[in-house]
């Protein structure tokens, strides 16, 4: 893969985010853990949302992918083993199904999918573990990768081999 592109010489079409350029059509946004529960509990600043919801509008306006991952469990958690701390803790609490479940798992309202956004339930930190999101991307041809929400550190650090980061 091609490095990304300076915007001093970037390619025609191309949109730029922090001097880098990139394909809008090769690009997607990737909004990470934004459910209502989560949200509630670790977003403390008011204007989070709002410029979350600018930022996919623009996003969507510019013609790129945006993808919503979120956390979801089957009941009873059967994806959890007895080795996984964080899921067997998952399993052992009611009160952690639920807040993956309903009004409290479902995207925040204020920037809920839209139009043909695509939504990816991940059962571990990686949003690319045990999902599909790897086949989506690849399907549309994606090569930049825009990543925000809450606890992205994690996310991120959890997928090993992501090429380039544009943040705007």
């Amino acid at each position: 893969m091609d490095p990304p592109h300076r915007s001093d010489r970037a390619p025609r079409g191309a949109l730029t985010a922090c001097g880098i350029a990139f394909d809008p059509k090769r690009s997607a946004v990737l909004s990470m853990d934004l459910q209502t529960g989560v949200v509630s509990v670790y977003v403390k600043d008011e204007a989070f949302i709002p410029r979350v919801a600018a930022v996919l509008d623009r996003a969507r306006r510019a013609g790129l992918l945006v993808v919503h991952v979120k956390v979801g469990f089957r009941p009873n958690v059967p994806e959890a083993s007895p080795r996984n701390v964080f899921l067997s803790a998952v399993k052992a609490s009611d009160w952690h199904q639920r807040f993956f479940q309903g009004d409290s798992g479902a995207i925040h309202p204020a920037i809920a999918p839209a139009g043909d956004d695509l939504v990816v339930t991940k059962t571990r930190v990686s949003a690319f573990a045990s999902t599909d999101l790897d086949l989506l991307l690849r399907a549309h041809d994606v090569e930049t990768l825009i990543v925000f929400g809450v606890a992205t550190s994690g996310v991120v650090l959890s997928r090993g081999q992501i090429s380039i980061f544009a943040f705007w």
